[in-house]
């Protein structure tokens, strides 16, 4: 079953609600609290929503723009019913009805059912629950809005907090406050009426490792909020032809750790070739990706940057393309200066070997050969969290799962 397309957008996980860290009160506008927590009041109000949801990854860099899109149809009400739509030709869909949610993929024509969360955060938090609908929701701040605490979650880790002039988003008028965080920056635009609205919301690095800065916004468009909701939209969405099975959620990666790395050849993009056996005494670091996958082109540039500073200690990164050509692989790589040589595989065949359905994928080898670890996607903190791997597995620890 391949969800590699899907599970790439979990790693946009990366800038959202990330860490503990207080907040430096003096550095926050008293207004944007103000209109952030109205904003909050709004969504703790409404016992049902219904919106369109646009999530798009935006990519700019020396060659100019590119740009991913995916959009949905949600429809909640509370305390736990829920109905989610990924509208694409592979999308899925997460239905609860209050007792029971079903996860339903139309393509593959399978579906599966669980008991329904306690709340639609968790719900909208569940791993299945981003397996079918792409994952591009889950730090989306509509998980925060209707959860328990709003406020404090989209204020965690927040050094500033700015309001900035208003804007016009798909002609509608919206106030513009600006959150800083340690690494990025994070665009709030709600409406100015009365009960206030999310309009849109963009995640960008403040802190790009390159000329090449990415973006992840979410769209919030025709929001209709204590509406009643026609009860038949939460009943179980899939065809009388579906097949039930137990889970989509198959973790083959698991039979890996603290087993011995398989002995693969790596096909470099200078037309050398290099046996992972032979590097004997070093932790190996493989991270899988594409230029394709916004997550990865976040990701794997920071990774190989870090990676260096553990050079002398014995660490070795390897970037993984899957499934691109040597030109295009060897003309990001100089354009983001990155001091690793890159892997092709071309036809996927190393990354069947580590399981690599999803991608980016970081597979991280000891230095007695054994997989130490393996996580799919980034963490909100991916950077820091990459740091502490590297230690972890330099002390001969397997690491923990995240």
């Amino acid at each position: 079953m391949k969800l590699n397309h899907n599970i790439a957008w979990v790693a946009c996980v990366l800038i959202a609600l990330a860490s503990n860290a207080a907040c430096a009160a003096d550095s926050i506008s008293p207004e944007c609290t103000a209109l952030l927590k109205k904003v909050c009041v709004t969504y703790a109000k409404a016992r049902s929503l219904s919106c369109k949801i646009t999530a798009k990854v935006n990519l700019d860099s020396e060659k100019g723009p590119q740009e991913q899109e995916r959009d949905y149809f949600f429809v909640s009400e509370k305390p736990n019913k829920y109905y989610c739509q990924f509208q694409s030709k592979s999308g899925g869909m997460a239905v609860s009805d209050g007792k029971n949610v079903e996860y339903y993929m139309p393509k593959m024509a399978r579906y599966t059912t669980d008991g329904a969360p306690a709340n639609i955060e968790d719900g909208m938090n569940a791993e299945e629950f981003a397996l079918v609908t792409g994952a591009a929701l889950t730090k989306s701040f509509l998980p925060q809005l209707l959860g328990t605490t709003p406020y404090d979650e989209l204020m965690q880790d927040v050094s500033r907090a700015s309001l900035a002039a208003n804007q016009a988003i798909e002609g509608v008028d919206c106030k513009h406050i600006v959150l800083t965080k340690a690494d990025h920056q994070v665009d709030v635009w709600m409406t100015t009426t009365k009960n206030p609205k999310i309009q849109m919301v963009r995640f960008g690095l403040a802190k790009a490792p390159s000329q090449s800065k990415s973006a992840l916004s979410y769209l919030f468009q025709n929001q209709v909020i204590d509406i009643p909701v026609n009860p038949g939209k939460f009943a179980p969405p899939h065809a009388a032809t579906a097949a039930k099975v137990d889970s989509f959620i198959n973790d083959p990666h698991k039979r890996l750790i603290g087993k011995r790395a398989p002995d693969v050849l790596l096909k470099m993009e200078n037309g050398t070739a290099l046996r992972l056996n032979n590097l004997k005494d070093r932790v190996v670091v493989l991270d899988f990706w594409a230029t394709w996958c916004g997550p990865c082109v976040m990701s794997m540039p920071v990774f190989a940057m870090e990676s260096q500073k553990f050079k002398d200690r014995g660490v070795t990164f390897i970037p993984v393309n899957e499934g691109e050509g040597k030109a295009q692989v060897q003309a990001f790589m100089k354009e983001h200066r990155l001091p690793v040589l890159c892997a092709l595989d071309n036809d996927n065949a190393l990354g069947n070997v580590f399981h690599t359905e999803a991608i980016p994928e970081t597979v991280f080898i000891g230095k007695d050969g054994t997989v130490k670890g393996i996580h799919i996607g980034i963490s909100q903190d991916f950077k820091d969290r990459f740091v502490t791997d590297l230690e972890s597995v330099l002390a001969g620890k397997n690491l923990a799962e995240h």
